[in-house]
């Protein structure tokens, strides 16, 4: 399953269906638009209902606090290293390349972080709010 959805991301750059990336081919592929629509859904749904599925007997081995904080150590540590320092700055490279004379790297981050911390569900377009 993970190795379909690294396929699948893989794929991006290849179609015409995935506007917010920041790598596209100059002739994107209708089959892999095909491929993108059929296993979207399909993947973050099975990949969610198999960490549930095995999330039961952990929660019955340690309980529910240690459960929790189990995995906001694995999880959350990660999620913040890539919220805060990595996709601000995969961010800040793609915008970057793609204006004149793009604001400096430190305002690029605080407005990420305030983005961010609005904690807004979707596409996040830097272009909107960066003169």
């Amino acid at each position: 399953m993970v190795i379909l959805v690294l396929i699948f991301h893989s794929g991006a750059s290849y179609s015409s269906a995935v506007d917010f990336w920041p790598f596209h081919d100059v002739n994107p592929s209708g089959a892999i638009d095909f491929f993108m629509f059929l296993c979207d859904v399909f993947f973050m749904s099975a990949l969610f209902f198999t960490a549930g599925y095995f999330a039961v007997p952990s929660i019955e081995k340690r309980g529910g606090g240690k459960f929790i904080l189990d995995k906001l150590k694995t999880l959350g540590a990660p999620w913040l290293v890539v919220t805060a320092g990595i996709m601000p700055a995969l961010d800040y490279i793609v915008f970057a390349a793609q204006n004149e004379s793009p604001c400096g790297y430190g305002k690029y981050w605080l407005l990420s972080m305030r983005k961010i911390a609005e904690f807004r569900f979707g596409w996040l377009d830097m272009d909107r709010f960066i003169p």
